[in-house]
């Protein structure tokens, strides 16, 4: 299972970096606006930590809501489409 997963990955990168190669994209122009960030990352570091954090701490909650999710035999009755006006 993990051999197929990293192989479809490595097919993946392979095929997106050919794909930027055919077109023209260079390294040099995918790191040309970095010098022109680095200030506003220097102002916002906190932000982007705070993002990351919980970006990850969302991960770790999905996650384990799916492991942990178990089907209902009968699904929940949705209030909404009694509400909804029948058009005949």
């Amino acid at each position: 299972m993990w051999q197929q997963y990293t192989n479809e990955r490595r097919r993946r990168f392979k095929a997106c970096f050919e794909s930027c190669m055919q077109h023209g994209c260079t390294l040099n122009d995918r790191l040309l606006p970095v010098p022109s960030q680095l200030p506003l990352l220097r102002k916002r570091w906190k932000q982007v930590v705070f993002g990351a954090l919980f970006q990850y701490c969302h991960g770790l909650a999905t996650q384990l809501a799916h492991r942990m999710h178990r089907p209902m035999a009968q699904p929940l009755h949705d209030v909404g489409f009694a509400l909804l006006p029948v058009r005949l």
